[in-house]
């Protein structure tokens, strides 16, 4: 099947990596060993996990935990000022475009008014400017960019399928 990804061990890597990540974002602070626990990886894994993700600056130390008997362990946070992600919402009569941490914080909009018969070439390169210009003076990187298109249904719609039940006569 195309554009189907096997499952490579760099694949089992970065989906480790997310629910390590998630872990922290959700739950945490949190120590190694409670990682591990939460996950179902091994302690060795999740200590190599940590160890990327805070040379990627994803996470960091937040100070001691409690001790159950041995010595305090390390407790690890989630970073969501590490990068920054962009989204984007074509709606009938303009385009949002935002900027957020990885908290999903939003910490700048933008609205585009635009013609919704413009040409396909045309909206492209309002989407170029619009996400260029919510990211002027970010100096993040760039997780990623996620979108949406409103669509709208004329006439009585049936909620099962979003089909229009009635068009409108043209």
């Amino acid at each position: 099947m195309p554009g189907v990804r096997k499952g490579d061990q760099v694949l089992i890597k970065e989906i480790n990596r997310i629910h390590v990540l998630d872990q922290l974002r959700l739950h945490g602070p949190l120590s190694r060993a409670a990682i591990a626990e939460r996950t179902g990886l091994s302690f060795s894994a999740v200590v190599n996990i940590t160890e990327y993700l805070m040379a990627e600056g994803l996470v960091s130390e937040a100070g001691p935990g409690t001790s159950s008997g041995g010595r305090k362990p390390v407790l690890l946070k989630f970073n969501p000022k590490a990068a920054c992600a962009v989204g984007i919402k074509v709606g009938k009569g303009d385009i949002d475009f935002c900027v957020s941490d990885l908290d999903l914080s939003i910490e700048r909009r933008l609205r585009v008014p635009f013609d919704p018969k413009i040409a396909p070439d045309q909206l492209r390169r309002l989407l170029i400017d619009g996400v260029s210009e919510v990211l002027v003076g970010r100096r993040r990187p760039l997780a990623g960019v996620g979108g949406a298109v409103a669509v709208f249904l004329q006439g009585r719609v049936y909620l099962q399928n979003a089909s229009s039940l009635l068009p409108p006569v043209a």
